[in-house]
């Protein structure tokens, strides 16, 4: 008895939050099936136990389904509209993000079903007498609507608390970072050679990041750069490169983070040029321990480029602070 409170109280509430929130297959799935499964054991533990004459059906039927029908429709609405809100607040490719989440598929799927099973039970008893009075041959189809309805409605719940959670900033990044991976960074430096450019992974937090820049946004801004600089980190410590490979991707993932530079540069934004000097700057120092030297290169010529533009803008700090990474990267690189 002792054990069970410490192990409730062993549980962090951050990671059973981040769990719920995390829109994955598995987890949304497990979550619906937790919702689903008392009103299941309740349904085949009293089965048969209603018993309804064909108006009262009839009436109560017709009424959950258009409650359903609303609910659904007020959702589908919700969701259109945090869409254009999101893509309008920072980029037209944060859709991707929500066309990525299990929760709004899986609703439709509970509903689709509840509505179609609803209507052919309706149909079933508009075609009975109601002087007659016998409805035993779908008492359990209408029992059975009855909980469906009854979880639909829960289902509602985590679908907007989704939702709604997806209007974060740090969710969308934390979504987006995720598609960086090799094989996505060398797809999209091919592309870029070829003026494509349709499935840089990094351009859509770049794109969040400009969008915070503008606005003062410093929580988002940091939020957008160290995702992209833990991600690019975490490929070079464990990812190997030919030198054309290497070569290709480090320019692509640099050339977004100088353009932010230049931009909080001729913004005067010394906090954010910081804060863009050090994600460059940790990045060199991976690659130095993983002897990337194309990266570090890149590095190098990024801080210069930043350095230049801080120095014609009279911003000394920033500048000083630029020559310094390059004078450590500089010397680890010979």
């Amino acid at each position: 008895m002792s054990s069970f409170p410490l192990q409730i109280k062993s549980l962090r509430t951050k990671d059973l939050r981040l769990w719920f929130s995390k829109p994955k297959w598995s987890s949304r799935l497990t979550l619906y099936s937790f919702i689903l499964l008392p009103l299941v054991i309740i349904r085949f533990s009293y089965c048969g136990f209603l018993h309804t004459d064909v108006d009262s059906a009839r009436y109560m039927l017709s009424a959950l389904l258009q409650s359903e029908a609303t609910i659904f429709a007020l959702v589908i609405t919700l969701s259109l509209v945090a869409i254009q809100l999101a893509a309008s607040t920072y980029s037209v490719r944060v859709i991707d993000a929500f066309k990525k989440t299990p929760d709004f598929r899986i609703l439709i799927v509970i509903y689709a079903f509840a509505l179609i099973y609803g209507f052919w039970v309706l149909k079933l008893i508009e075609e009975m007498d109601a002087k007659v009075n016998s409805l035993s041959n779908l008492e359990n189809h209408i029992s059975h609507l009855y909980y469906i309805g009854v979880f639909a409605f829960i289902a509602v719940i985590p679908c907007i608390w989704s939702i709604l959670n997806l209007l974060k900033p740090s969710t969308i990044i934390e979504l987006l970072a995720k598609e960086i991976t090799k094989q996505s960074l060398l797809l999209a430096a091919m592309e870029e050679k070829n003026k494509k450019g349709k499935v840089d992974r990094i351009q859509p937090i770049i794109d969040i990041i400009h969008s915070s820049l503008m606005k003062y946004d410093y929580t988002t801004l940091r939020d957008g750069l160290r995702a992209i600089t833990e991600r690019i980190i975490n490929i070079i410590e464990n990812e190997t490169f030919t030198d054309a490979e290497e070569d290709r991707v480090a320019k692509l993932f640099f050339f977004g983070l100088r353009r932010i530079g230049v931009l909080a540069i001729n913004g005067g934004d010394e906090d954010s040029i910081t804060e863009i000097l050090n994600c460059i700057s940790d990045i060199g120092e991976t690659a130095v321990k993983r002897n990337f030297r194309r990266v570090i290169v890149n590095a190098i010529i990024s801080l210069g480029e930043l350095q230049v533009a801080a120095a014609n803008k009279n911003l000394e700090v920033e500048e000083s602070l630029a020559a310094l990474f390059i004078a450590n990267l500089k010397k680890d690189l010979n």
